[in-house]
């Protein structure tokens, strides 16, 4: 390389010319989610028993040059420390993951259903009140502002408004919708959006692909769609239907070749866009998964037994993103609900899970949520719970 470009350093031009010269390097590295902790952050954080402790004590003054943005608040009566104290119980309470700057006394985070933003703690020039700055970079702008506001309030210490608290981020099961498709035309639009998805799936662009899993998670969740179209769709996931059959295939190798990933700890490229993508092939696959379990009776019972060696590969896979907690809390919460299910309505499973170690693995990823991601804790209990430890 360094040869190429003293071609252009050295050589003799009699009429010089701009150049281009774009230089790619892939590099054996860790896989790292944009949204680990880096090592120097890391030691400004402290987790005790009972969670995250951000020291913010001192804090920086606004710069004269700094636009500072409308959505920030000012709080008085309460030391840094308070605040940012009360900023930690609300993410943990919220499931938000987020990474903490000590030094520069801000923080990074992102939601359960991908909104991303960030906080900016100041010191007043007039008096001792702290400026807190909500600044959106991505996501749902409904959510934002939801999410917001509860992080508002709780710095200000005020309670969480009612629909946020009694919010359990699980879609909202109706039994009175109607549970069977009951027109052949009905069927074929089904199975015309399902072989969109997996044309789309089958593409070898990127962002089509999150387009097509998006699809999915959408069909497959009850609070989006009639429960009708989500049962049909949550079978054809599992591989009830054969038709579909490469559907599902597809869905299941996005999984492996991220848990792969996982276990050699090797990126190829684009961190953020498999990031995404292996949490939309989760929540898919969770979706499916609790819509059958749900129905009730032996659907799901005997689907996983005729597939039970799918049904062993995914639990093998699914105790690897959960051991993957502390640097992808939102995989590992989807994953230890679709463990749950599986060991609770396959025998198999449950003893590939016993032999995996999965005691292990969920009793970690529980001690983790219980200090920053609430749903992980709550959903590592479930799992622990149906293998037969608490």
């Amino acid at each position: 390389m360094s040869s190429y470009l003293n071609h252009f350093t050295n050589s003799q031009q009699e009429n010089p010319n701009f150049h281009s010269v774009r230089v790619v390097q892939r590099l054996h590295t860790q896989k790292v989610h944009p949204l680990i902790i880096p090592a120097k952050t890391m030691a400004n954080i402290s987790r005790t028993k009972a969670g995250i402790v951000w020291n913010v004590e001192r804090l920086n003054e606004i710069p004269s040059f700094y636009f500072l943005l409308r959505s920030h608040i000012t709080i008085s009566g309460f030391s840094s420390n308070v605040i940012a104290e009360r900023i930690v119980n609300a993410m943990r309470e919220l499931s938000i993951f987020a990474i903490f700057d000590t030094e520069n006394a801000n923080l990074r985070a992102t939601t359960w259903d991908g909104v991303e933003f960030k906080i900016n703690l100041f010191k007043s020039k007039t008096d001792d009140s702290v400026l807190l700055e909500f600044q959106k970079l991505c996501g749902d702008s409904v959510s934002f502002r939801g999410t917001r506001t509860a992080i508002f309030r709780a710095a200000k210490g005020l309670p969480p408004l009612p629909e946020l608290q009694q919010n359990d981020l699980t879609p909202l099961m109706q039994s009175t919708e109607i549970n069977i498709l009951s027109s052949e035309e009905q069927k074929e639009n089904v199975t015309s959006i399902l072989e969109q998805c997996e044309a789309m799936l089958m593409s070898d662009s990127g962002d089509t692909k999150l387009l097509g899993i998006q699809m999915l998670r959408s069909m497959t969740d009850s609070s989006n769609t009639i429960r009708a179209v989500a049962l049909f769709t949550a079978k054809v996931i599992l591989g009830e239907k054969d038709e579909h059959r490469e559907l599902s295939n597809k869905i299941f190798s996005f999984l492996k070749c991220d848990a792969l990933e996982r276990l050699d700890n090797y990126c190829l490229q684009d961190t953020k866009y498999s990031a995404d993508l292996s949490y939309q092939v989760l929540h898919v696959l969770t979706n499916a998964l609790t819509l059958l379990d749900r129905e009730g009776g032996d659907v799901l019972k005997k689907m996983l037994e005729t597939r039970a060696d799918l049904c062993n590969e995914l639990v093998t896979l699914l105790i690897i993103v959960v051991g993957e907690a502390r640097n992808r809390p939102h995989d590992a919460w989807q994953s230890a609900m679709a463990l749950d299910v599986l060991v609770r309505n396959s025998p198999s499973a449950y003893s590939r899970a016993v032999e995996s170690d999965a005691f292990y693995t969920l009793t970690m990823s529980r001690r983790i949520g219980e200090c920053a991601h609430r749903m992980l804790a709550v959903e590592s209990t479930k799992a622990l719970g149906s293998i037969g430890c608490t």
